[in-house]
């Protein structure tokens, strides 16, 4: 790659949230809006940089509310006399307007910093490089992993980004903690065997006389060691 071009690293979302509306010159547009947190299901604030084209193909597939913001979009443009118009959809159809009828090909805005390195321009904000309607998408991108937010944090099948942004909770520590007990049963129970009991005895006094708990504490031994 060149030093002086941006290569940008495209990656997939299934669906977005749009408040408002915000055109600039030209075809340019933003997508004001959001992306729901698959952990707290809660929504956080996302922006989306698109063009005019693709803001049409998006609308046709929101149903009645797509049709009604087509028809409003119709008559604000012929009035727009001032570069941004922002549309607040959410007064227009009193809600946000949620699109999950096309995968969406996105990637983050970049510059260059001071030493001439790539950073991204903000952590909110996603470039639209292409839509494609799902069912189209599916047939040709069966494997292709589709990102998702967790906890605030975007995931996608960038393994650097992926592990960056792990976050355990409560539920990932309480699972930890459980399987760090059940390997101090299994170091009893080898020792209660390194003592000469019978493997009955020695499972049962480690609490470990379920077959399915046993093979369990048997493979996270492999884990956790000694």
């Amino acid at each position: 790659m060149e030093a002086d071009k941006y290569n940008p690293k495209q990656f997939y979302l299934n669906e977005i949230y749009i408040s408002e509306l915000v055109f600039d010159k030209g075809n340019g547009l933003s997508l004001l809006g959001f992306l729901k947190d698959i952990k707290t299901n809660e929504f956080e604030r996302w922006d989306f940089f698109s063009d005019f084209n693709q803001l049409t193909d998006i609308l046709l597939v929101c149903g009645e509310e797509g049709e009604k913001l087509i028809e409003i979009l119709a008559k604000s443009i012929l009035d727009i006399v001032e570069i941004p118009t922002v549309i607040d959809i959410e007064k227009q159809i009193d809600t946000i307007l949620k699109v999950d009828g096309f995968i969406f090909k996105v990637y983050f805005p970049h510059e260059k910093d001071k030493e001439g390195n790539w950073k991204p321009t903000n952590d909110n904000c996603l470039f639209i490089d292409a839509i494609e309607p799902k069912e189209k998408y599916a047939s040709k991108n069966v494997s292709t992993f589709i990102s998702f937010l967790k906890n605030g944090f975007l995931i996608s099948d960038d393994l650097d980004n992926a592990i960056s942004n792990i976050v355990v909770d409560e539920s990932q520590e309480e699972l930890d903690n459980l399987l760090i007990v059940l390997n101090k049963s299994y170091l009893v129970y080898k020792g209660l065997i390194a003592q000469k009991f019978k493997e009955k005895k020695a499972r049962l006094m480690a609490g470990l006389k379920d077959d399915f708990l046993f093979k369990i504490a048997e493979l996270n031994n492999r884990i956790y060691g000694n």
